[in-house]
C-alpha cells in the first residue's frame, strides 16, 4: 500500500501590507506632534500676554470711549502745571525749555488759569489715535466763549486703556460769571465718541492772573 506523500506545511507568507498602513501610524504621530506644539505655543503667547497685557492684541469686535471731568483746580500758573505734569527735574526743565522757546520768552509760565483732570476710557483703540479737545462755555446761557480747542493725541497701548488726563485752561475772568469746560473725545476723522461737561466754576479775578 502506498504511503501518502507528506508535504511539509509551507511557511505562511505574510500579507502584503496596504499602502495605507504604512502612513497611518507616522501620519497620527504627525497630527499629534503639531498639535502638542500648538497647544505649546498657544499656551506660551497666553502667558506672554498675562505678563505684559500691551502686547495682547486688539480683535477691535467693540470700540467704545467714554470720558468725564473729574474736577478743576483754580488759579494755577502754567508753570506749576508743567511741575505737577512732569514729575522729574529733568523732565521739567525739559518742558519748560520747549514752552518758553515756543512763545518766544517765560512771561506766559506766570499766567494763572484752571487745571482740569479729566478720566478718560477707551475700549479697542489699540495702536489707533484719539484727540481729547476743550472748550469753555458760558454756564448759565450754555453758549460756547472760547472755540474748542486740541490739547492733547494719544495713540491706544492696550485694547482697554483707563487714564487720567490734565488739561491746563487759560484763564476765564469774571468772578460774577459762571462757566463750564466741555471735554471732547474724537477720532483723526472728527467723529465724535463722547463728551462731557465740568461741573460750573465762577470765573477768575483778573487780580490775581499774575
Amino acid at each position: 500500500m502506498a504511503s501518502a506523500l507528506e508535504v511539509e506545511p509551507e511557511e505562511a507568507t505574510p500579507p502584503a501590507s496596504e499602502p495605507g498602513a504604512k502612513r497611518a501610524r507616522p501620519r497620527a504621530l504627525t497630527i499629534a506632534a503639531v498639535t502638542a506644539v500648538v497647544a505649546l505655543a498657544t499656551s506660551a503667547l497666553g502667558l506672554v500676554f498675562d505678563l505684559w497685557p500691551s502686547l495682547r492684541p486688539d480683535p477691535r469686535t467693540e470700540v467704545g470711549a467714554d470720558t468725564g471731568v473729574l474736577a478743576v483746580d483754580r488759579y494755577v500758573s502754567r508753570d506749576e502745571f508743567l511741575r505737577r505734569r512732569f514729575v522729574a527735574q529733568a523732565d521739567y526743565v525739559r518742558a519748560r525749555r520747549a514752552e518758553i522757546a515756543a512763545a518766544g520768552g517765560a512771561g506766559g509760565l506766570g499766567l494763572r488759569g484752571e487745571l482740569a483732570y479729566v478720566r478718560v476710557d477707551l475700549h479697542g483703540f489699540k495702536g489707533r489715535r484719539v484727540l481729547l479737545l476743550y472748550s469753555i462755555y458760558d454756564a448759565r446761557s450754555r453758549s460756547r466763549v472760547r472755540p474748542a480747542k486740541a490739547e492733547s493725541r494719544w495713540t491706544g497701548d492696550a485694547p482697554d486703556d483707563r487714564f487720567i488726563a490734565e488739561l491746563w485752561l487759560r484763564p476765564v475772568t469774571g468772578v460774577k460769571r459762571r462757566y463750564l469746560v466741555r471735554v471732547e473725545l474724537r477720532d483723526p476723522s472728527g467723529t465724535l465718541l463722547s463728551v462731557a461737561d465740568s461741573a460750573p466754576f465762577a470765573g477768575l479775578d483778573d487780580r490775581r492772573l499774575l
